[in-house]
C-alpha cells in the first residue's frame, strides 16, 4: 500500500509540473479574439486613392494589425493609458483597390 501513495504522488507531482509550465504564467489560456463591429469607410470604389481604414470592435490587442488579402498593411494602434486598444486605423494603398481588368 506504501508504495501505491508513493507512485500516487509521483504521478501528481508530474501532472502538475507539466500543466504549469508555459509561457504566460497559468494554466490554460482562454481564446479572446477581437470581434469587428464597423469598418470606416464601409465601401471604396475600385480605383480609388489611397485611404485610411477605421476598425471599430473590441477585444483586440496592442499587437494587432490589418491584413489585405493576406497582405499586413501600415497599422496605427491607438491605446490609452492602461493601455486597451481604444480604436486601429490603417493606410490602404491605391494598389490594394486598383481596377481590374474584366474576365474574358
Amino acid at each position: 500500500m506504501k508504495r501505491s501513495w508513493t507512485a500516487l504522488a509521483v504521478a501528481l507531482a508530474a501532472v502538475f509540473a507539466v500543466v504549469g509550465c508555459n509561457d504566460y504564467g497559468n494554466t490554460f489560456q482562454v481564446p479572446t479574439g477581437g470581434t469587428i463591429s464597423s469598418l470606416s469607410p464601409a465601401n471604396v470604389t475600385a480605383g480609388s486613392a489611397q485611404f485610411t481604414l477605421t476598425v471599430v470592435g473590441a477585444g483586440f490587442v496592442a499587437k494587432t494589425v490589418v491584413q489585405w488579402n493576406s497582405q499586413t498593411i501600415a497599422t496605427v494602434v491607438t491605446t490609452d493609458t492602461s493601455g486597451n486598444v481604444t480604436g486601429i486605423t490603417a493606410t490602404v494603398p491605391a494598389s490594394l483597390v486598383a481596377k481590374r481588368a474584366p474576365p474574358l
